[in-house]
């Protein structure tokens, strides 16, 4: 039966939507104005009894750093793609590991199929002269190996992208010798050493790498190999958690640490975590498990993500030699845990960015990143420099290309049940991953953190089957650790949907409790808007999918212009979690349908974190001139009006609530709404009009021409003795 029907949009306008582009002012000015505001006749209303309107907009904070880092990343990868297209040689390959590379003088083909890897993923077109040119040429090389293997798999999955399946036969090829060679869940360096017993934890976890490359380009993989695979890790798995490398003695280096041993690694941890969860995927939880909310994260996964959080901020300050000498290595792996796990954090850092800003400080003018085996006492092996560079900045370019994929959902950490399907979304981002072509990503935020940590994504995803965690108590003052929906964390998520967020929740099955509590959220958040039931004719029915009606039923709260909130008590996440997609493909197209909808909308976030709102008059009954540094209060504001960076004059009455602005100490202070009690306006130097709180009176306060500060005087009958 046909669960769903196309809308017509081609592969590209799902593309489109995924790049996170729609920039529209005009929007903007449309949302508050409302739809009888026309650019005409804005500025004949605002002219009446009100001569010029001023506003200070501050930018900064995390959202801007985050900004400047985006921007450090993109000139980082265009100089590590040039330094790379600049070492291609003429039969479209790169230099090879020679008899000088020690352990890696056998991996014929490795670094073409690393560069080649590097340069997919940054962007490279495989239909381009250059790149058809270096394809061709890993095509013809013979491998034998399981790294090399595994990465040109990444090769022909990552060309697939562009080039309509072209490369499945070799794909296949790849796939068939990984499976051949890990009939027991683990690999070697030695092909045929893994049968009688022999492996290492990083050619096991490359070996399942490439495997789950296959896989995610339509291979199908019997369910035995990755039960296989994830009992290997979860019989080698140490006691606190991490792995080691073999199970062998190791070889000794300089200080002490055995690397090639047992004794857990962060190198081996962060690819054991990585391989088990990409395992998880292709062994869906049960109707049964998913209707009685058992499916929990193995223990296996558990012990190895608490590892990580409790040691990633070390490895990183006193990296060991393992994470010192194949930094590059470990930040792959790192970033293969992250994005498979939808952790945008471990143990509170973000990993993303401490690792990306290594990356950038290391960078070297060429636009490579170098050996760092040299700087540690006693190298490890001997390895030509010119190879460990090759490999250095195809593993960096890869690192950095995979942190600017647009994540489509983040999902709200709290202390209720909001993760009782913890695969959920990771489904959900694999099927629209496939159907767009372009790599996405998932992931999960603290309600604790602060809002511009959450601007990753235009959706923040809500769900769960018993009642949601809002209490009055007091937040942990660690953000990271599971918090309640406070009134502070309420309101937090208030000021995301105001800077441009959409909230999206399901109720589970049998979770009246959930659904009922959800709606008392929206009734805190939108005192003013109802959750509406779309009609059939809603475009969230048809925005990617025509779905078939009667499968699901949307419920939207909207301000005339763009969703604040939507809402559904049909159990989508259960079949994202089972992972049906062929016999409850409706429901992964309903999720679809959601971030196409939603990424109509998506401009620029409000990158508003003051604001001084200002409004001239001409003249104000019972207040003497002002000039100098002096001002004096005059009665309440019934709007608040703010000028965007393009000019327009945008009237907000209580929309922006939940900004802040800085009092005379140079503190945050909470923005009420305008018409809130203790508001009051000030006329500043200049006759301007500034709606500030009343607790500010008798402090200076920034001037709106930025000439300083003045003084925002109480009127003398306000006073007392």
């Amino acid at each position: 039966m046909v669960t769903g029907q196309r809308d017509a949009p081609s592969r590209s306008d799902t593309a489109h939507f995924l790049a996170h582009r729609f920039l529209y002012w005009d929007t903007w000015r449309r949302r508050a104005f409302g739809p009888d505001w026309k650019g005409a006749s804005m500025m004949s209303r605002l002219t009446i009894g009100v001569s010029i309107v001023v506003v200070v907009l501050c930018i900064g904070g995390p959202a801007a750093a985050q900004t400047d880092l985006s921007q450090r990343v993109d000139t980082a990868i265009e100089k590590g793609v040039a330094y790379l297209w600049g070492r291609q040689r003429s039969k479209g390959g790169w230099a090879e590991f020679g008899r000088g590379g020690g352990g890696y003088s056998d991996q014929k083909g490795g670094l073409n199929a690393l560069v080649t890897y590097a340069l997919l993923e940054c962007g490279a077109d495989p239909k381009e002269e250059a790149m058809a040119k270096a394809l061709k040429h890993l095509a013809k090389t013979k491998v034998q190996t399981v790294y090399v293997r595994a990465v040109r798999a990444h090769v022909w999955h990552s060309a697939n992208r562009g080039a309509s399946g072209r490369y499945n036969k070799h794909i296949k090829q790849d796939v068939a010798a990984l499976l051949k060679m890990g009939g027991q869940g683990r690999y070697s360096y030695n092909p045929t050493r893994t049968a009688n017993g022999g492996w290492d934890n990083s050619n096991s976890h490359y070996g399942t790498l490439g495997v789950w490359a296959g896989a995610d380009n339509g291979l199908k993989i019997s369910k035995a190999y990755w039960r296989k695979v994830v009992d290997h890790w979860r019989l080698e798995q140490n006691g606190d958690g991490g792995w080691g490398y073999s199970d062998q003695r190791g070889r000794r280096f300089p200080g002490g640490e055995y690397y090639y041993s047992r004794k857990t690694q962060a190198t081996m941890t962060a690819v054991g975590v990585a391989t088990l969860l990409m395992c998880l995927d292709f062994l869906p939880s049960s109707a049964k498990q998913v209707r009685e909310n058992k499916c929990e994260l193995p223990r296996c996964i558990v012990d190895g993500l608490d590892w990580l959080d409790d040691n990633f901020k070390q490895t990183i300050q006193k990296p060991s030699y393992g994470t010192a000498a194949w930094y590059t290595y470990y930040y792959h792996g790192i970033e293969r845990a992250g994005r498979a796990g939808g952790r945008k954090y471990f143990g509170g850092v973000d990993w993303h960015k401490v690792c990306a800003e290594d990356l950038l400080s290391s960078q070297q003018a060429t636009g490579a990143w170098a050996d760092r085996h040299a700087s540690i006492a006693g190298r490890g092996f001997d390895m030509p420099s010119s190879e460990t560079t090759l490999m250095n900045t195809g593993l960096a370019l890869a690192f950095l290309a995979h942190g600017r994929q647009p994540v489509l959902l983040n999902k709200l950490q709290t202390t209720g049940d909001w993760d009782n399907r913890p695969r959920d979304l990771a489904a959900l981002t694999r099927f629209i991953q496939q159907d767009s072509e372009q790599p996405s990503r998932w992931q999960m935020v603290p309600v604790g953190t602060d809002v511009a940590e959450w601007r990753d994504s235009h959706i923040l995803y809500l769900t769960g089957q018993a009642s949601m965690p809002i209490t009055a108590s007091a937040s942990s003052a660690n953000p990271h650790t599971p918090q309640a929906l406070t009134k502070a964390n309420i309101d937090k998520l208030r000021a995301y949907v105001q800077q441009g967020g959409v909230l999206f929740s399901i109720t589970q099955t049998d979770g009246e409790a959930f659904g009922k509590s959800v709606r008392g959220l929206y009734k805190k958040l939108f005192p003013d808007r109802e959750l509406t039931q779309c009609s059939p004719d809603h475009p969230i029915y048809t925005s990617r999918y025509r779905l078939k009606p009667g499968k699901v039923t949307f419920h939207v709260i909207a301000d005339g212009e763009r969703p604040l909130a939507i809402h559904t008590d049909d159990d989508l996440s259960m079949h994202w979690q089972m992972g049906s997609t062929r016999t409850q493909a409706w429901a992964f197209e309903a999720g679809q349908n959601v971030v196409a909808y939603v990424q109509q909308f998506a401009g620029e976030w409000r990158e508003i974190d003051a604001t001084d709102q200002v409004e001239a008059v001409d003249e104000i009954d019972g207040v003497d001139e002002v000039g100098g540094d002096t001002g004096g209060a005059a009665g309440a504001v019934n709007w608040i009006y703010i000028v965007t960076p393009e000019g327009l004059i945008v009237p907000a009455p209580g929309e922006f609530a939940g900004m802040k602005v800085a009092d005379a100490n140079g503190k945050m202070i909470q923005v009420p709404r305008p018409l809130d009690p203790g508001r009051v306006t000030v006329i500043a130097p200049g006759g301007v009009k500034i709606n500030i709180p009343e607790n500010l009176l008798d402090t200076q306060i920034p001037r709106p021409d930025g000439a300083g500060t003045f003084l925002a005087r109480r009127p003398a009958s306000d006073k007392t003795d």
